[in-house]
């Protein structure tokens, strides 16, 4: 994610739009190098989190919290380079951004539960 945004920064916009109503309209917009800083800096703040909760509350299938980590970060990823390929001008759905999001997010939790035993 790091990597990829650092070589899109001389393409993108001074202000880049991170933010979209749910018309897929941009409505909050940060600087170039802060913008391509969050994503990477979102998923390592995922990943202590994911891995501290799993220290205090350990699962009962130690493959639920790498699904989790994984699925998490891959989903943050992907969010992050379409953000970034919307602002280089590849205008993405944002409506179906965001489904294909909820989907995924859903589709983990079920993973999860069914792993866990619930």
């Amino acid at each position: 994610m790091a990597a990829i945004g650092l070589a899109l920064v001389p393409r993108l916009p001074a202000e880049v739009a991170v933010h979209f109503t749910a018309g897929g309209t941009p409505d909050s917009y940060l600087p170039r190098l802060v913008a391509v800083a969050l994503g990477p800096v979102a998923a390592l703040a995922t990943l202590a989190v994911v891995r501290g909760a799993a220290r205090v509350d350990p699962p009962n299938d130690p493959r639920s919290i790498d699904a989790v980590v994984v699925g998490t970060t891959l989903l943050l990823a992907a969010v992050h380079l379409l953000v970034l390929g919307w602002n280089l001008g590849y205008r993405v759905p944002i409506p179906l951004v965001a489904a294909g999001a909820v989907l995924w997010t859903l589709a983990l939790v079920g993973y999860v539960v069914v792993r866990e035993g619930g």
